[in-house]
C-alpha cells in the first residue's frame, strides 16, 4: 500500500504546483503597494547632516545632542525618533514619537507639526524646506 500512496502523492504535489497561478502576475500592484518615494523614505535610518538658512549653513550652531538624533519613517505613518548618544534634557526619553505623512503627490511631508516642501529625496539624501522670517530654512539628511 505505501508503495502506491508514496508516488501518487508526489504525482498529486506535482501537479498542483505545475498548474499554481503565478500570484506576481494576476495581482501585481497588492505586492508593491508602497510608492517608491515611501520605500525611499522608509528603507533605513535618517540622521542629521546640515541645516542651513537662505543658502549658508548655520549647522555650527546647532547643539552637538541635535546633531545626533537618528530618524525613522515606518509605514503606518509614524515616525520614531533616538536621540542619540547625546541627549539634550538627560531627563528626557531617549526614543520620541511622531506621524508622518506625504502631500500633494508625495512633494511635501507633514512631520513634527509642520508642512514641509520636498527638495531632495534619493535613496542616500533626504533634504527638505520651509519658510522662515526673512527666507527659508533648508533640513539635511543622510543615511545612518
Amino acid at each position: 500500500m505505501n508503495k502506491i500512496v508514496i508516488p501518487v502523492f508526489i504525482m498529486l504535489t506535482i501537479a498542483f504546483y505545475a498548474c499554481k497561478k503565478n500570484v506576481e502576475d494576476s495581482h501585481p500592484q497588492q505586492l508593491n503597494t508602497l510608492s517608491i518615494r515611501k520605500q525611499i523614505i522608509m528603507k533605513d535610518s535618517w540622521i542629521f547632516r546640515d541645516i542651513d538658512y537662505n543658502g549658508m549653513s548655520v549647522f555650527g550652531s546647532t547643539k552637538d545632542c541635535d546633531k545626533d538624533d537618528v530618524y525613522y519613517f515606518n509605514s503606518n505613518d509614524s515616525a520614531v525618533i533616538n536621540e542619540g548618544k547625546t541627549k539634550c534634557d538627560p531627563n528626557s526619553p531617549q526614543v520620541n514619537y511622531s506621524t508622518w505623512k506625504f502631500l500633494d503627490d508625495e512633494t511635501r511631508l507633514i512631520f513634527l507639526g509642520d508642512t514641509l516642501d520636498i527638495d531632495v529625496l534619493s535613496s542616500d539624501s533626504l533634504k527638505y524646506s520651509l519658510p522662515a522670517p526673512g527666507g527659508r530654512l533648508a533640513f539635511f539628511y543622510s543615511r545612518k
